[in-house]
């Protein structure tokens, strides 16, 4: 995937439909994000019932459901596990600012020091 996003089937995406704030196209469960075609993309409405497809429901819908109802601004919503990522927010470690950029985050970021395993 693009960008080292992919995860296997872990990671999620969806987009609120148009002309329907109350209902989202989203990926299936046990579908990799390379997987993705028209025909395997849920509609799914914002309480999590399945509307239109034949794939399970992702068992992290309401990420984005919950999402939507409290922004109808928000078009599209993405979940992805990436490995640098990932590794960093594993490290116990607050980040460190190197560059201008980053000190955007400075103290701005959860540390994670128990693990949810």
């Amino acid at each position: 995937m693009a960008e080292g996003q992919d995860d296997f089937t872990r990671g999620h995406v969806s987009v609120r439909v148009p002309d329907e704030p109350r209902q989202f196209f989203m990926k299936p469960h046990s579908v990799g994000l390379d997987e993705l075609t028209h025909d395997n993309i849920l509609t799914i409405d914002l309480e999590g019932k399945v509307l239109a497809g034949s794939g399970r429901r992702h068992s992290e819908v309401f990420i984005h459901s919950e999402i939507y109802k409290a922004r109808p601004d928000v078009q599209s919503v993405i979940h992805t596990h990436p490995p640098y990522a990932v590794a960093l927010t594993s490290s116990g470690r607050p980040m460190r600012c190197f560059s201008q950029p980053a000190a955007l985050f400075y103290e701005g970021l959860g540390v994670y020091a128990t693990p949810s395993i």
